[in-house]
């Protein structure tokens, strides 16, 4: 790791949260193709345990969108099995069986586990609609999730970027 000699100061929490906002919003406009792959083996690294354990074989058949409002970014995802293994799989479809909507900071901090699931879904931070079974079994799965199975990089920078959508200064 590089060192300098002296530190940067840093940026205002709202900068961070333009910022962030402006990547997602930038990710719609690379190729759909790459957009999935990235997420797909991002996500089957992520949820490596969880597939081999079964506990997402509720996704087989399946497709459950996750759509960031504010970003206008959606993206859907589901379980297929790949050589006789299950894999998290995005396509892009048209009528998912189920979806979950909010904007980027409540995305942000259902994954760093800085606010509880619950409590941004019964404040309408995170919207679920459709089959809202398959839906709960999903956020039932982040919520065991153990941060801890993140690489300490990942899960650092998680945190770092949940701290700074804590003060909530872009619009939902």
């Amino acid at each position: 790791m590089l060192s300098l000699p002296f530190s940067l100061p840093m940026p205002p929490a709202s900068r961070v949260q333009q910022v962030s906002l402006g990547l997602v919003k930038f990710a719609r406009w690379t190729p759909k193709a790459l957009q999935q792959q990235v997420a797909q083996r991002l996500l089957n690294q992520i949820f490596a345990e969880s597939i081999e354990d079964g506990d997402l074989d509720f996704l087989e058949d399946k497709f459950l969108r996750m759509e960031i409002t504010d970003a206008q970014f959606a993206m859907s995802l589901t379980v297929i099995a790949v050589e006789d293994r299950l894999r998290i799989r995005c396509l892009d479809v048209n009528s998912p069986d189920a979806v979950i909507r909010g904007n980027l900071s409540s995305f942000v901090k259902l994954s760093a586990k800085t606010v509880d699931a619950d409590t941004l879904f019964f404040q309408r931070k995170l919207v679920m609609e459709g089959d809202t079974a398959v839906a709960l079994e999903f956020k039932n799965l982040t919520d065991a999730f153990d941060l801890d199975q993140l690489p300490k990089s990942l899960r650092e920078g998680l945190q770092w970027l949940a701290q700074q959508h804590d003060t909530d200064t872009l619009a939902n």
